[in-house]
């Protein structure tokens, strides 16, 4: 979490201030929980002929 926490650190006030914003990290997307807990979502992938293809919002 080195670079996502780069990322993170100058965004904390926002994050705290808007709840239902994120920061998208070089993990997945970053937001705070209520209790001021760094949360990750994972973007969903799968992998097709040997390589990892994300999967978009829609499913495909």
């Amino acid at each position: 979490m080195g670079l996502d926490a780069y990322r993170l650190a100058p965004r904390l006030s926002q994050l705290k201030a808007l709840p239902d914003t994120h920061v998208d990290g070089a993990s997945g997307a970053l937001s705070l929980t209520p209790d001021q807990r760094v949360q990750r979502q994972l973007p969903w992938a799968e992998y097709r002929d040997g390589q990892v293809q994300p999967l978009l919002a829609n499913g495909i």
